[in-house]
């Protein structure tokens, strides 16, 4: 499965689930995080002990399922996850 339809698959789960956050495993570690809020998606990409890299979090973005300038993201830990996180918003015409 390609990326892009991974991720539309998420954010279509995510739309059902609204408000709750929904996880996916990306591989070599990597996990996104997604929860409808209000105008946006709350985004957010982790691993446990390794912070993200930029190029990861651009990749996922390239491939979002309609065009977006997602923000820089923000850089944070939670006990031992380090994160990327955006609010992206969300796209009416998209679901």
């Amino acid at each position: 499965m390609k990326l892009i339809d991974i991720i539309d698959d998420f954010l279509n789960l995510a739309e059902q689930k609204n408000p709750n956050a929904i996880r996916r495993s990306l591989g070599h570690g990597l996990q996104m995080n997604v929860r409808c809020d209000g105008g946006v998606y709350v985004f957010l990409i982790w691993r446990n002990n390794v912070v993200p890299s930029q190029s990861e979090w651009a990749t996922i973005i390239k491939h979002w399922p309609y065009k977006v300038d997602a923000p820089y993201p923000e850089s944070g830990v939670y006990k031992e996850r380090f994160y990327l996180r955006a609010r992206i918003p969300r796209n009416p015409n998209y679901v």
